[in-house]
């Protein structure tokens, strides 16, 4: 009975996960078409090129949790290790919000010598406005990092469409209002997080409230659970990068 529920389980995400999957593409690709038609070519390649660079940064924003996060909790949680579960959940969050808001303020102080580096002194606005992309995604995947790790596939996908969708329509909202420049670019993309973050801290109170009521006082420190944690995220964040490299060399 166990084995054909965990099967059912299995297809349904699998199902979620492709319909996502299509829906992100699809909406990825309209996106991309609206802003090579809207903008122009130069407006384009500095955005893309600074989300680049923050994108290599937003790897390791997160301390490698929100991977650790789709390991642990459902281990958690399937030993009825309730309290340890919303442990790591608060741990993470605060362990989170306050290094990537360390990264954001060092790339923005740096983001003069990476464009000098890369001989485009454009880039340096483009970079600093990005900056708070790498708060608002690190907080984001720690939250659709839960829903994958309590196996809810559709809330996940759903939150990630929610995200790409939001993108495309403020995107062309705001090139309209404000005109079509990088600035407006950033805006919406910038936007389009704020308002999927909002959502999925939306669907984030019930499941989290339930947890809560399970859990019990614990003296165990926080550092002993991050000593456990963070390295083996930092090993995800690691294999991530290495891939995202191999597929630049040979793209």
């Amino acid at each position: 009975m166990a084995i054909a529920q965990h099967s059912k389980d299995i297809a349904k995400g699998t199902f979620w996960s492709l319909g996502g999957n299509l829906l992100i593409k699809l909406a990825s690709f309209f996106y991309l078409v609206i802003l090579t038609r809207m903008a122009t070519q130069a407006d384009v390649g500095e955005f893309y090129l600074a989300l680049s660079v923050i994108g290599v940064v937003i790897l390791f924003a997160d301390l490698g949790l929100s991977g650790a996060l789709i390991r642990y909790l459902p281990y958690y949680l399937e030993r009825k290790e309730i309290s340890k579960g919303m442990r790591l959940m608060r741990i993470s969050y605060a362990a989170v919000s306050v290094f990537s808001a360390i990264v954001t303020i060092i790339v923005f102080f740096l983001a003069d010598p990476i464009a000098g580096i890369m001989k485009n002194p454009g880039l340096i606005q483009t970079i600093k406005l990005l900056c708070p992309y790498i708060v608002l995604n690190s907080i984001f995947s720690l939250n659709t990092s839960f829903f994958q790790g309590v196996k809810d596939i559709r809330t996940q996908s759903m939150l990630s469409n929610v995200q790409n969708i939001a993108k495309l329509i403020l995107t062309v909202l705001f090139v309209f209002t404000l005109g079509a420049t990088v600035f407006s670019i950033v805006i919406g993309f910038l936007a389009s997080f704020v308002v999927a973050l909002a959502i999925s801290f939306w669907y984030l109170k019930k499941p989290l409230s339930e947890l809560a009521k399970g859990q019990v006082q614990t003296d165990e420190s926080p550092f002993t659970m991050l000593a456990e944690i963070i390295p083996f995220g930092i090993m995800i964040s690691t294999i991530n990068s290495l891939w995202m490299l191999s597929t630049i060399l040979t793209g």
